[in-house]
């Protein structure tokens, strides 16, 4: 079974939004705030989350994400795709 993190880094690459959204929402809590270095601000919620992975999809149709390495500190987890 996969950990939540390399679930929500396979939505990534589904091209259904609504599977998206239900892959990303099994995977983190409704109060999800995301950094990513190709937004300006951070992210909040689940909804404004899907909005972007599906805008990234979009542009980079066939790509598909792995989770590299990870580490937790300060109660936030880095993740290197």
């Amino acid at each position: 079974m996969s950990d939540p993190i390399s679930t929500f880094f396979d939505a990534w690459q589904l091209e259904s939004a609504s599977v998206r959204l239900e892959k990303i929402t099994s995977a983190v809590t409704a109060s999800i705030q995301y950094d990513d270095p190709r937004t300006p601000n951070t992210l909040s919620g689940i909804d404004a989350l899907a909005e972007y992975v599906g805008m990234f999809s979009a542009n980079a149709p066939g790509w598909s994400a792995k989770v590299i390495a990870r580490d937790t500190t300060a109660g936030m987890t880095r993740v290197t795709v």
